[in-house]
């Protein structure tokens, strides 16, 4: 076989599924549920699972709403928080005060009446508290300011590779 022919094959391959829109490689997002929201003030979001191949030329994943508990601590940082040995998302305890704990529904949606202040948002995962973001000021920290409702989209990622 010619080597033009097959670099011309290769091409048509990796690039066979690749449409326009991407509907056909990438997982569409679920619906978020902003219209269920009937709190005034505090923090209401969604909790998605990402499962399965997410790589960047034709994923095959899933994007899935689950029911989960969520936990809502006194910001804390890497140094408030024990991991797991070998992980920097999946935690053992979290030395901050928990001021709230809530569980999202079928389609991924929760909220919770919170004062103002900052916070650390944490999902129950087993026998571990997840959360798979942070910076130097905290671990997947919301804001919350007085007669606001914040947002939280929290992607459970521990489950999908590229």
């Amino acid at each position: 076989m010619k080597p033009w022919l097959v670099s011309a094959i290769v091409l048509l391959i990796s690039f066979s599924c690749r449409q326009d829109d991407d509907s056909d490689c990438w997982p569409a997002d679920p619906k978020r549920n902003s219209d269920a929201v009937t709190i005034k003030q505090g923090l209401w979001g969604d909790v998605w699972l990402y499962e399965g191949d997410f790589a960047p030329i034709c994923a095959s994943g899933s994007i899935t709403p689950v029911e989960r508990t969520i936990h809502i601590y006194q910001q804390a940082t890497r140094k408030d928080a024990e991991v797991f040995e070998g992980t920097l998302i999946f935690f053992k305890t979290v030395k901050t005060d928990l001021i709230a704990t809530t569980t999202s529904n079928a389609k991924g949606f929760f909220e919770v009446y919170l004062e103002p202040g900052i916070y650390s948002v944490f999902v129950q995962e087993g026998d571990s508290l997840y959360a798979n973001r942070g910076t130097a000021d905290g671990i997947n920290t919301v804001t919350i300011s007085e007669g606001q409702v914040a947002e939280l989209l929290f992607e459970i990622t521990y489950a999908r590779y590229f």
